[in-house]
């Protein structure tokens, strides 16, 4: 198993770490996959507030427009 050294990369594909076992990938291939999936659940936040702006402007166009 390659095993990163030293710093933390800066880009995940700088190097990613491939499990040889699937049934054991490792410590370090499971922490990468847990920052990857923080760093991707941050995007969460704004596709939400996004979609509940989104509603709120049909809403209040529905109540302007169709009453």
């Amino acid at each position: 198993m390659k095993h990163a050294e030293g710093k933390a990369p800066r880009h995940s594909a700088d190097a990613m770490v491939v499990p040889l076992n699937p049934r054991d990938p490792g410590d370090v291939f499971i922490q990468q996959e847990i920052d990857t999936d923080r760093r991707l659940e941050r995007w969460l936040w704004a596709k939400a507030a996004l979609a509940i702006l989104l509603v709120a402007g049909l809403v209040v166009i529905r109540e302007v427009f169709f009453v």
